[in-house]
């Protein structure tokens, strides 16, 4: 458990790095990037405060459903089209196409996976009060058997000394 704490706390703090102090927009941890879904233009494939996983193609095909940089945002749609110029796209709740194409540069990678709800916990684990929550768990996980050896030798010490 304690293993599990500590890479998450590590994979959380190289991305929040990665994209605060080095500017990178989309880091990734192991070829992987996540996002949150905020929109429900994708339900029911994907729902609000879904968390996710997004991997780089070589390539992408109709009914993908990617992520993309638009307007310093990422947006995540379906491929509904592939034309020579770029890819159409549309929201599966959506009744009409995305306006404009995606160009290849500004896809981020296709949609490999998600963890329904997950969205909620990333958010918090990547506030200040999340993170210190973290470290504390993870402390008291360490600490905790300790904590209980020294009650017992207290226990025996002071039971020894008893006649």
């Amino acid at each position: 458990m304690t293993t599990l704490l500590a890479v998450l706390l590590l994979g959380n703090l190289y991305l929040l790095a990665a994209e605060k102090l080095f500017g990178i927009s989309n880091p990734t941890f192991f070829g992987f990037t996540t996002a949150i879904v905020n929109s429900g233009s994708m339900e029911p494939a994907l729902k609000v405060d879904d968390l996710i996983l997004i991997h780089a193609q070589d390539g992408y095909e109709q009914g993908d459903v990617i992520t993309y940089q638009s307007d310093g945002g990422l947006v995540t749609h379906r491929i509904v089209e592939i034309r020579t110029e770029g890819f159409v796209t549309q929201g599966d709740a959506n009744n009409a196409v995305d306006s404009g194409l995606v160009a290849s540069e500004e896809i981020v990678g296709k949609v490999t996976g998600r963890i329904p709800g997950a969205g909620i916990w990333v958010r918090w684990l990547r506030s200040p009060l999340g993170m210190t929550g973290l470290v504390l768990v993870g402390l008291l996980l360490v600490e905790w058997p300790w904590l209980f050896r020294r009650s017992d030798c207290e226990d025996r010490e002071k039971g020894g000394v008893q006649v």
